[in-house]
């Protein structure tokens, strides 16, 4: 049983960085079209898009330091949103779809894996229970 929910934890964070990510690389393959120029291409494509995918692998791999580092890219781009709404005006919607983006979906995955990650290296309850 808990096998079943660890996996479960794993694949909805993953899944939800994923979707963000494939966002992410689909805007930054207009956005770069658009301007037309190799460094469009790289700032547009590869650092939004191209970091998130590179997180997922390495959580994949490393499911702690992955996990740490989608906390730490979602504090990074919640903190730059909010920074970015108090210097110009950004409405109370546009906040709220840049923080659900960027934000808060990685800090959710970071948390989910985080939560995985210490559930499985907690003792399990049933096995606690047989061996007193």
């Amino acid at each position: 049983m808990k096998e079943k929910i660890l996996r479960r934890l794993r694949i909805a964070a993953r899944s939800i960085v994923i979707v963000v990510s494939l966002v992410w690389l689909w805007f930054g393959i207009t956005a770069a079209w658009e301007e037309g120029t190799a460094l469009g291409w790289i700032l547009h494509i590869l650092l939004p898009g191209g970091v998130l995918l590179a997180t997922v692998a390495i959580s994949v791999k490393w499911e702690r330091v992955g996990a740490l580092l989608l906390v730490a890219e979602g504090v990074f781009f919640t903190t730059w949103v909010l920074w970015s709404a108090s210097i110009s005006e950004v409405t109370a919607w546009g906040l709220t779809v840049l923080l659900g983006i960027l934000g808060v979906p990685l800090l959710i995955s970071g948390a989910l894996l985080l939560t995985a990650a210490r559930w499985e290296a907690s003792p399990d309850e049933d096995q606690a229970l047989t061996e007193e």
